[in-house]
C-alpha cells in the first residue's frame, strides 16, 4: 500500500505543478499586464500551488474576456447587437434595433 500511496502523491504533484507552468506561460505571454504585474501573479502561482495558478488563470481569463468585449464593442470586431445593419438580397439596406425605436418602427410611440 505505501508504494501505491506515493505513486498517487507523485502524480498530484506533477498535476498541480503541470498546471502552476501553464498559468506561468499564459500569464508571462500575455499582453494585458505589465512586467510588475506579471512577476507578482507568477509568485503567486507558484507560492499557493494550485490554488494560485487558479486564480491566476481565472483573472486572466476574465481580463481577455473583457478586452474582447470592449474590441467589439468599439467596433474591432463583429458588429453590436443594439445596432445591426444588414444588405438585403433586393439590394437595400435594412436596419433594426438601435436608436430608432422598437426594431425600426421609425420610433412610433403609439400603442
Amino acid at each position: 500500500m505505501p508504494n501505491s500511496t506515493a505513486t498517487l502523491l507523485l502524480a498530484l504533484l506533477a498535476g498541480v505543478a503541470v498546471l502552476d507552468l501553464i498559468a506561468t506561460i499564459c500569464v508571462t505571454r500575455s499582453s494585458i499586464y505589465t512586467a510588475h504585474q506579471k512577476a507578482m501573479q507568477v509568485i503567486l502561482t507558484w507560492l499557493i500551488p494550485f490554488v494560485g495558478s487558479i486564480f491566476v488563470l481565472a483573472v486572466l481569463f476574465n481580463e481577455r474576456r473583457q478586452s474582447t468585449a470592449v474590441k467589439i464593442s468599439h467596433g474591432n470586431g463583429s458588429s453590436d447587437a443594439s445596432d445591426s445593419s444588414s444588405y438585403s438580397n433586393d439590394g437595400s439596406w435594412g436596419h433594426s434595433g438601435g436608436e430608432g425605436g422598437h426594431g425600426g418602427d421609425g420610433g412610433s410611440s403609439a400603442h
